[in-house]
């Protein structure tokens, strides 16, 4: 049997998985990320959870086409619900938005204990910045992946304390001493600003009386990044 091709996304998110790791796929639709990681001989075991049943069956179907029915076991269940501390060092959670991803890792605080989350958020991902910040998490990495016309994050995560105070920029594109050095970092703060810069100037369109806070906290947003792609543009990585 061939070894099954990942998206660019996921193949990034792979990563990041530990050597001998034993990962918990949350979400995990056709169960590919596992499968390719067994392929690999990359981790020891694997949990594939889907509170859906529609996904899950694609994933039995998946498995059972790469070989791999008795080694990666598939679990209907809400997220963590389904899974225990003591069978997981890893758990991936990619392509759903951050507000399900903050409510899994709330009914999952296991998980700040010794388990590395890999993270990919389709949105709220200043929202989820800030509420692992809160929560005893701490982001140790990013990575931005530019793939099939979307721009995509990646958030390398593990339970600890994390003293940083997110300013807004941060809430935004993360901390830059922890961005992964890539090239397409610059183009991303051109995207994040564009979209930032709409935002700003549909609060000031609005017929409404503008948010103040919110209007302060673009203006704030935008002063961080202008300052951090001033930065790259000049071939100087931010601080």
């Amino acid at each position: 049997m061939s070894n099954l091709n990942l998206s660019l996304r996921l193949s990034a998110a792979a990563q990041w998985v530990p050597q001998y790791a034993r990962l918990c796929d949350v979400g995990t639709d056709h169960a590919a990320l596992p499968i390719w990681l067994m392929q690999q001989g990359r981790i020891h075991s694997a949990i594939a959870t889907d509170i859906r049943t529609g996904p899950l069956e694609r994933a039995r179907k998946n498995v059972e086409r790469y070989g791999f029915s008795g080694k990666i076991q598939l679990r209907l269940c809400d997220g963590l619900s389904g899974v225990t501390a003591p069978e997981v060092d890893t758990a991936s959670i990619c392509g759903m938005g951050g507000k399900m991803m903050m409510a899994i890792l709330e009914a999952a605080p296991w998980t700040q204990n010794e388990v590395r989350l890999i993270l990919q958020p389709m949105k709220s991902l200043g929202e989820l910045r800030k509420w692992l910040s809160q929560h005893g998490y701490c982001i140790e990495q990013e990575r931005v992946i530019w793939e099939e016309g979307h721009w995509y994050t990646l958030l390398s995560v593990v339970g600890k304390n994390d003293e940083t105070v997110l300013t807004p920029g941060m809430e935004e594109v993360g901390i830059p001493n922890r961005w992964c050095r890539e090239e397409n970092r610059l183009n991303y703060l051109n995207y994040a600003v564009e979209r930032l810069e709409r935002q700003k100037k549909g609060l000031e369109r609005s017929e409404k009386t503008p948010d103040q806070n919110r209007m302060a906290y673009l203006q704030a947003a935008l002063a961080e990044l202008a300052i951090w792609r001033h930065s790259l543009e000049k071939g100087v990585w931010p601080i």
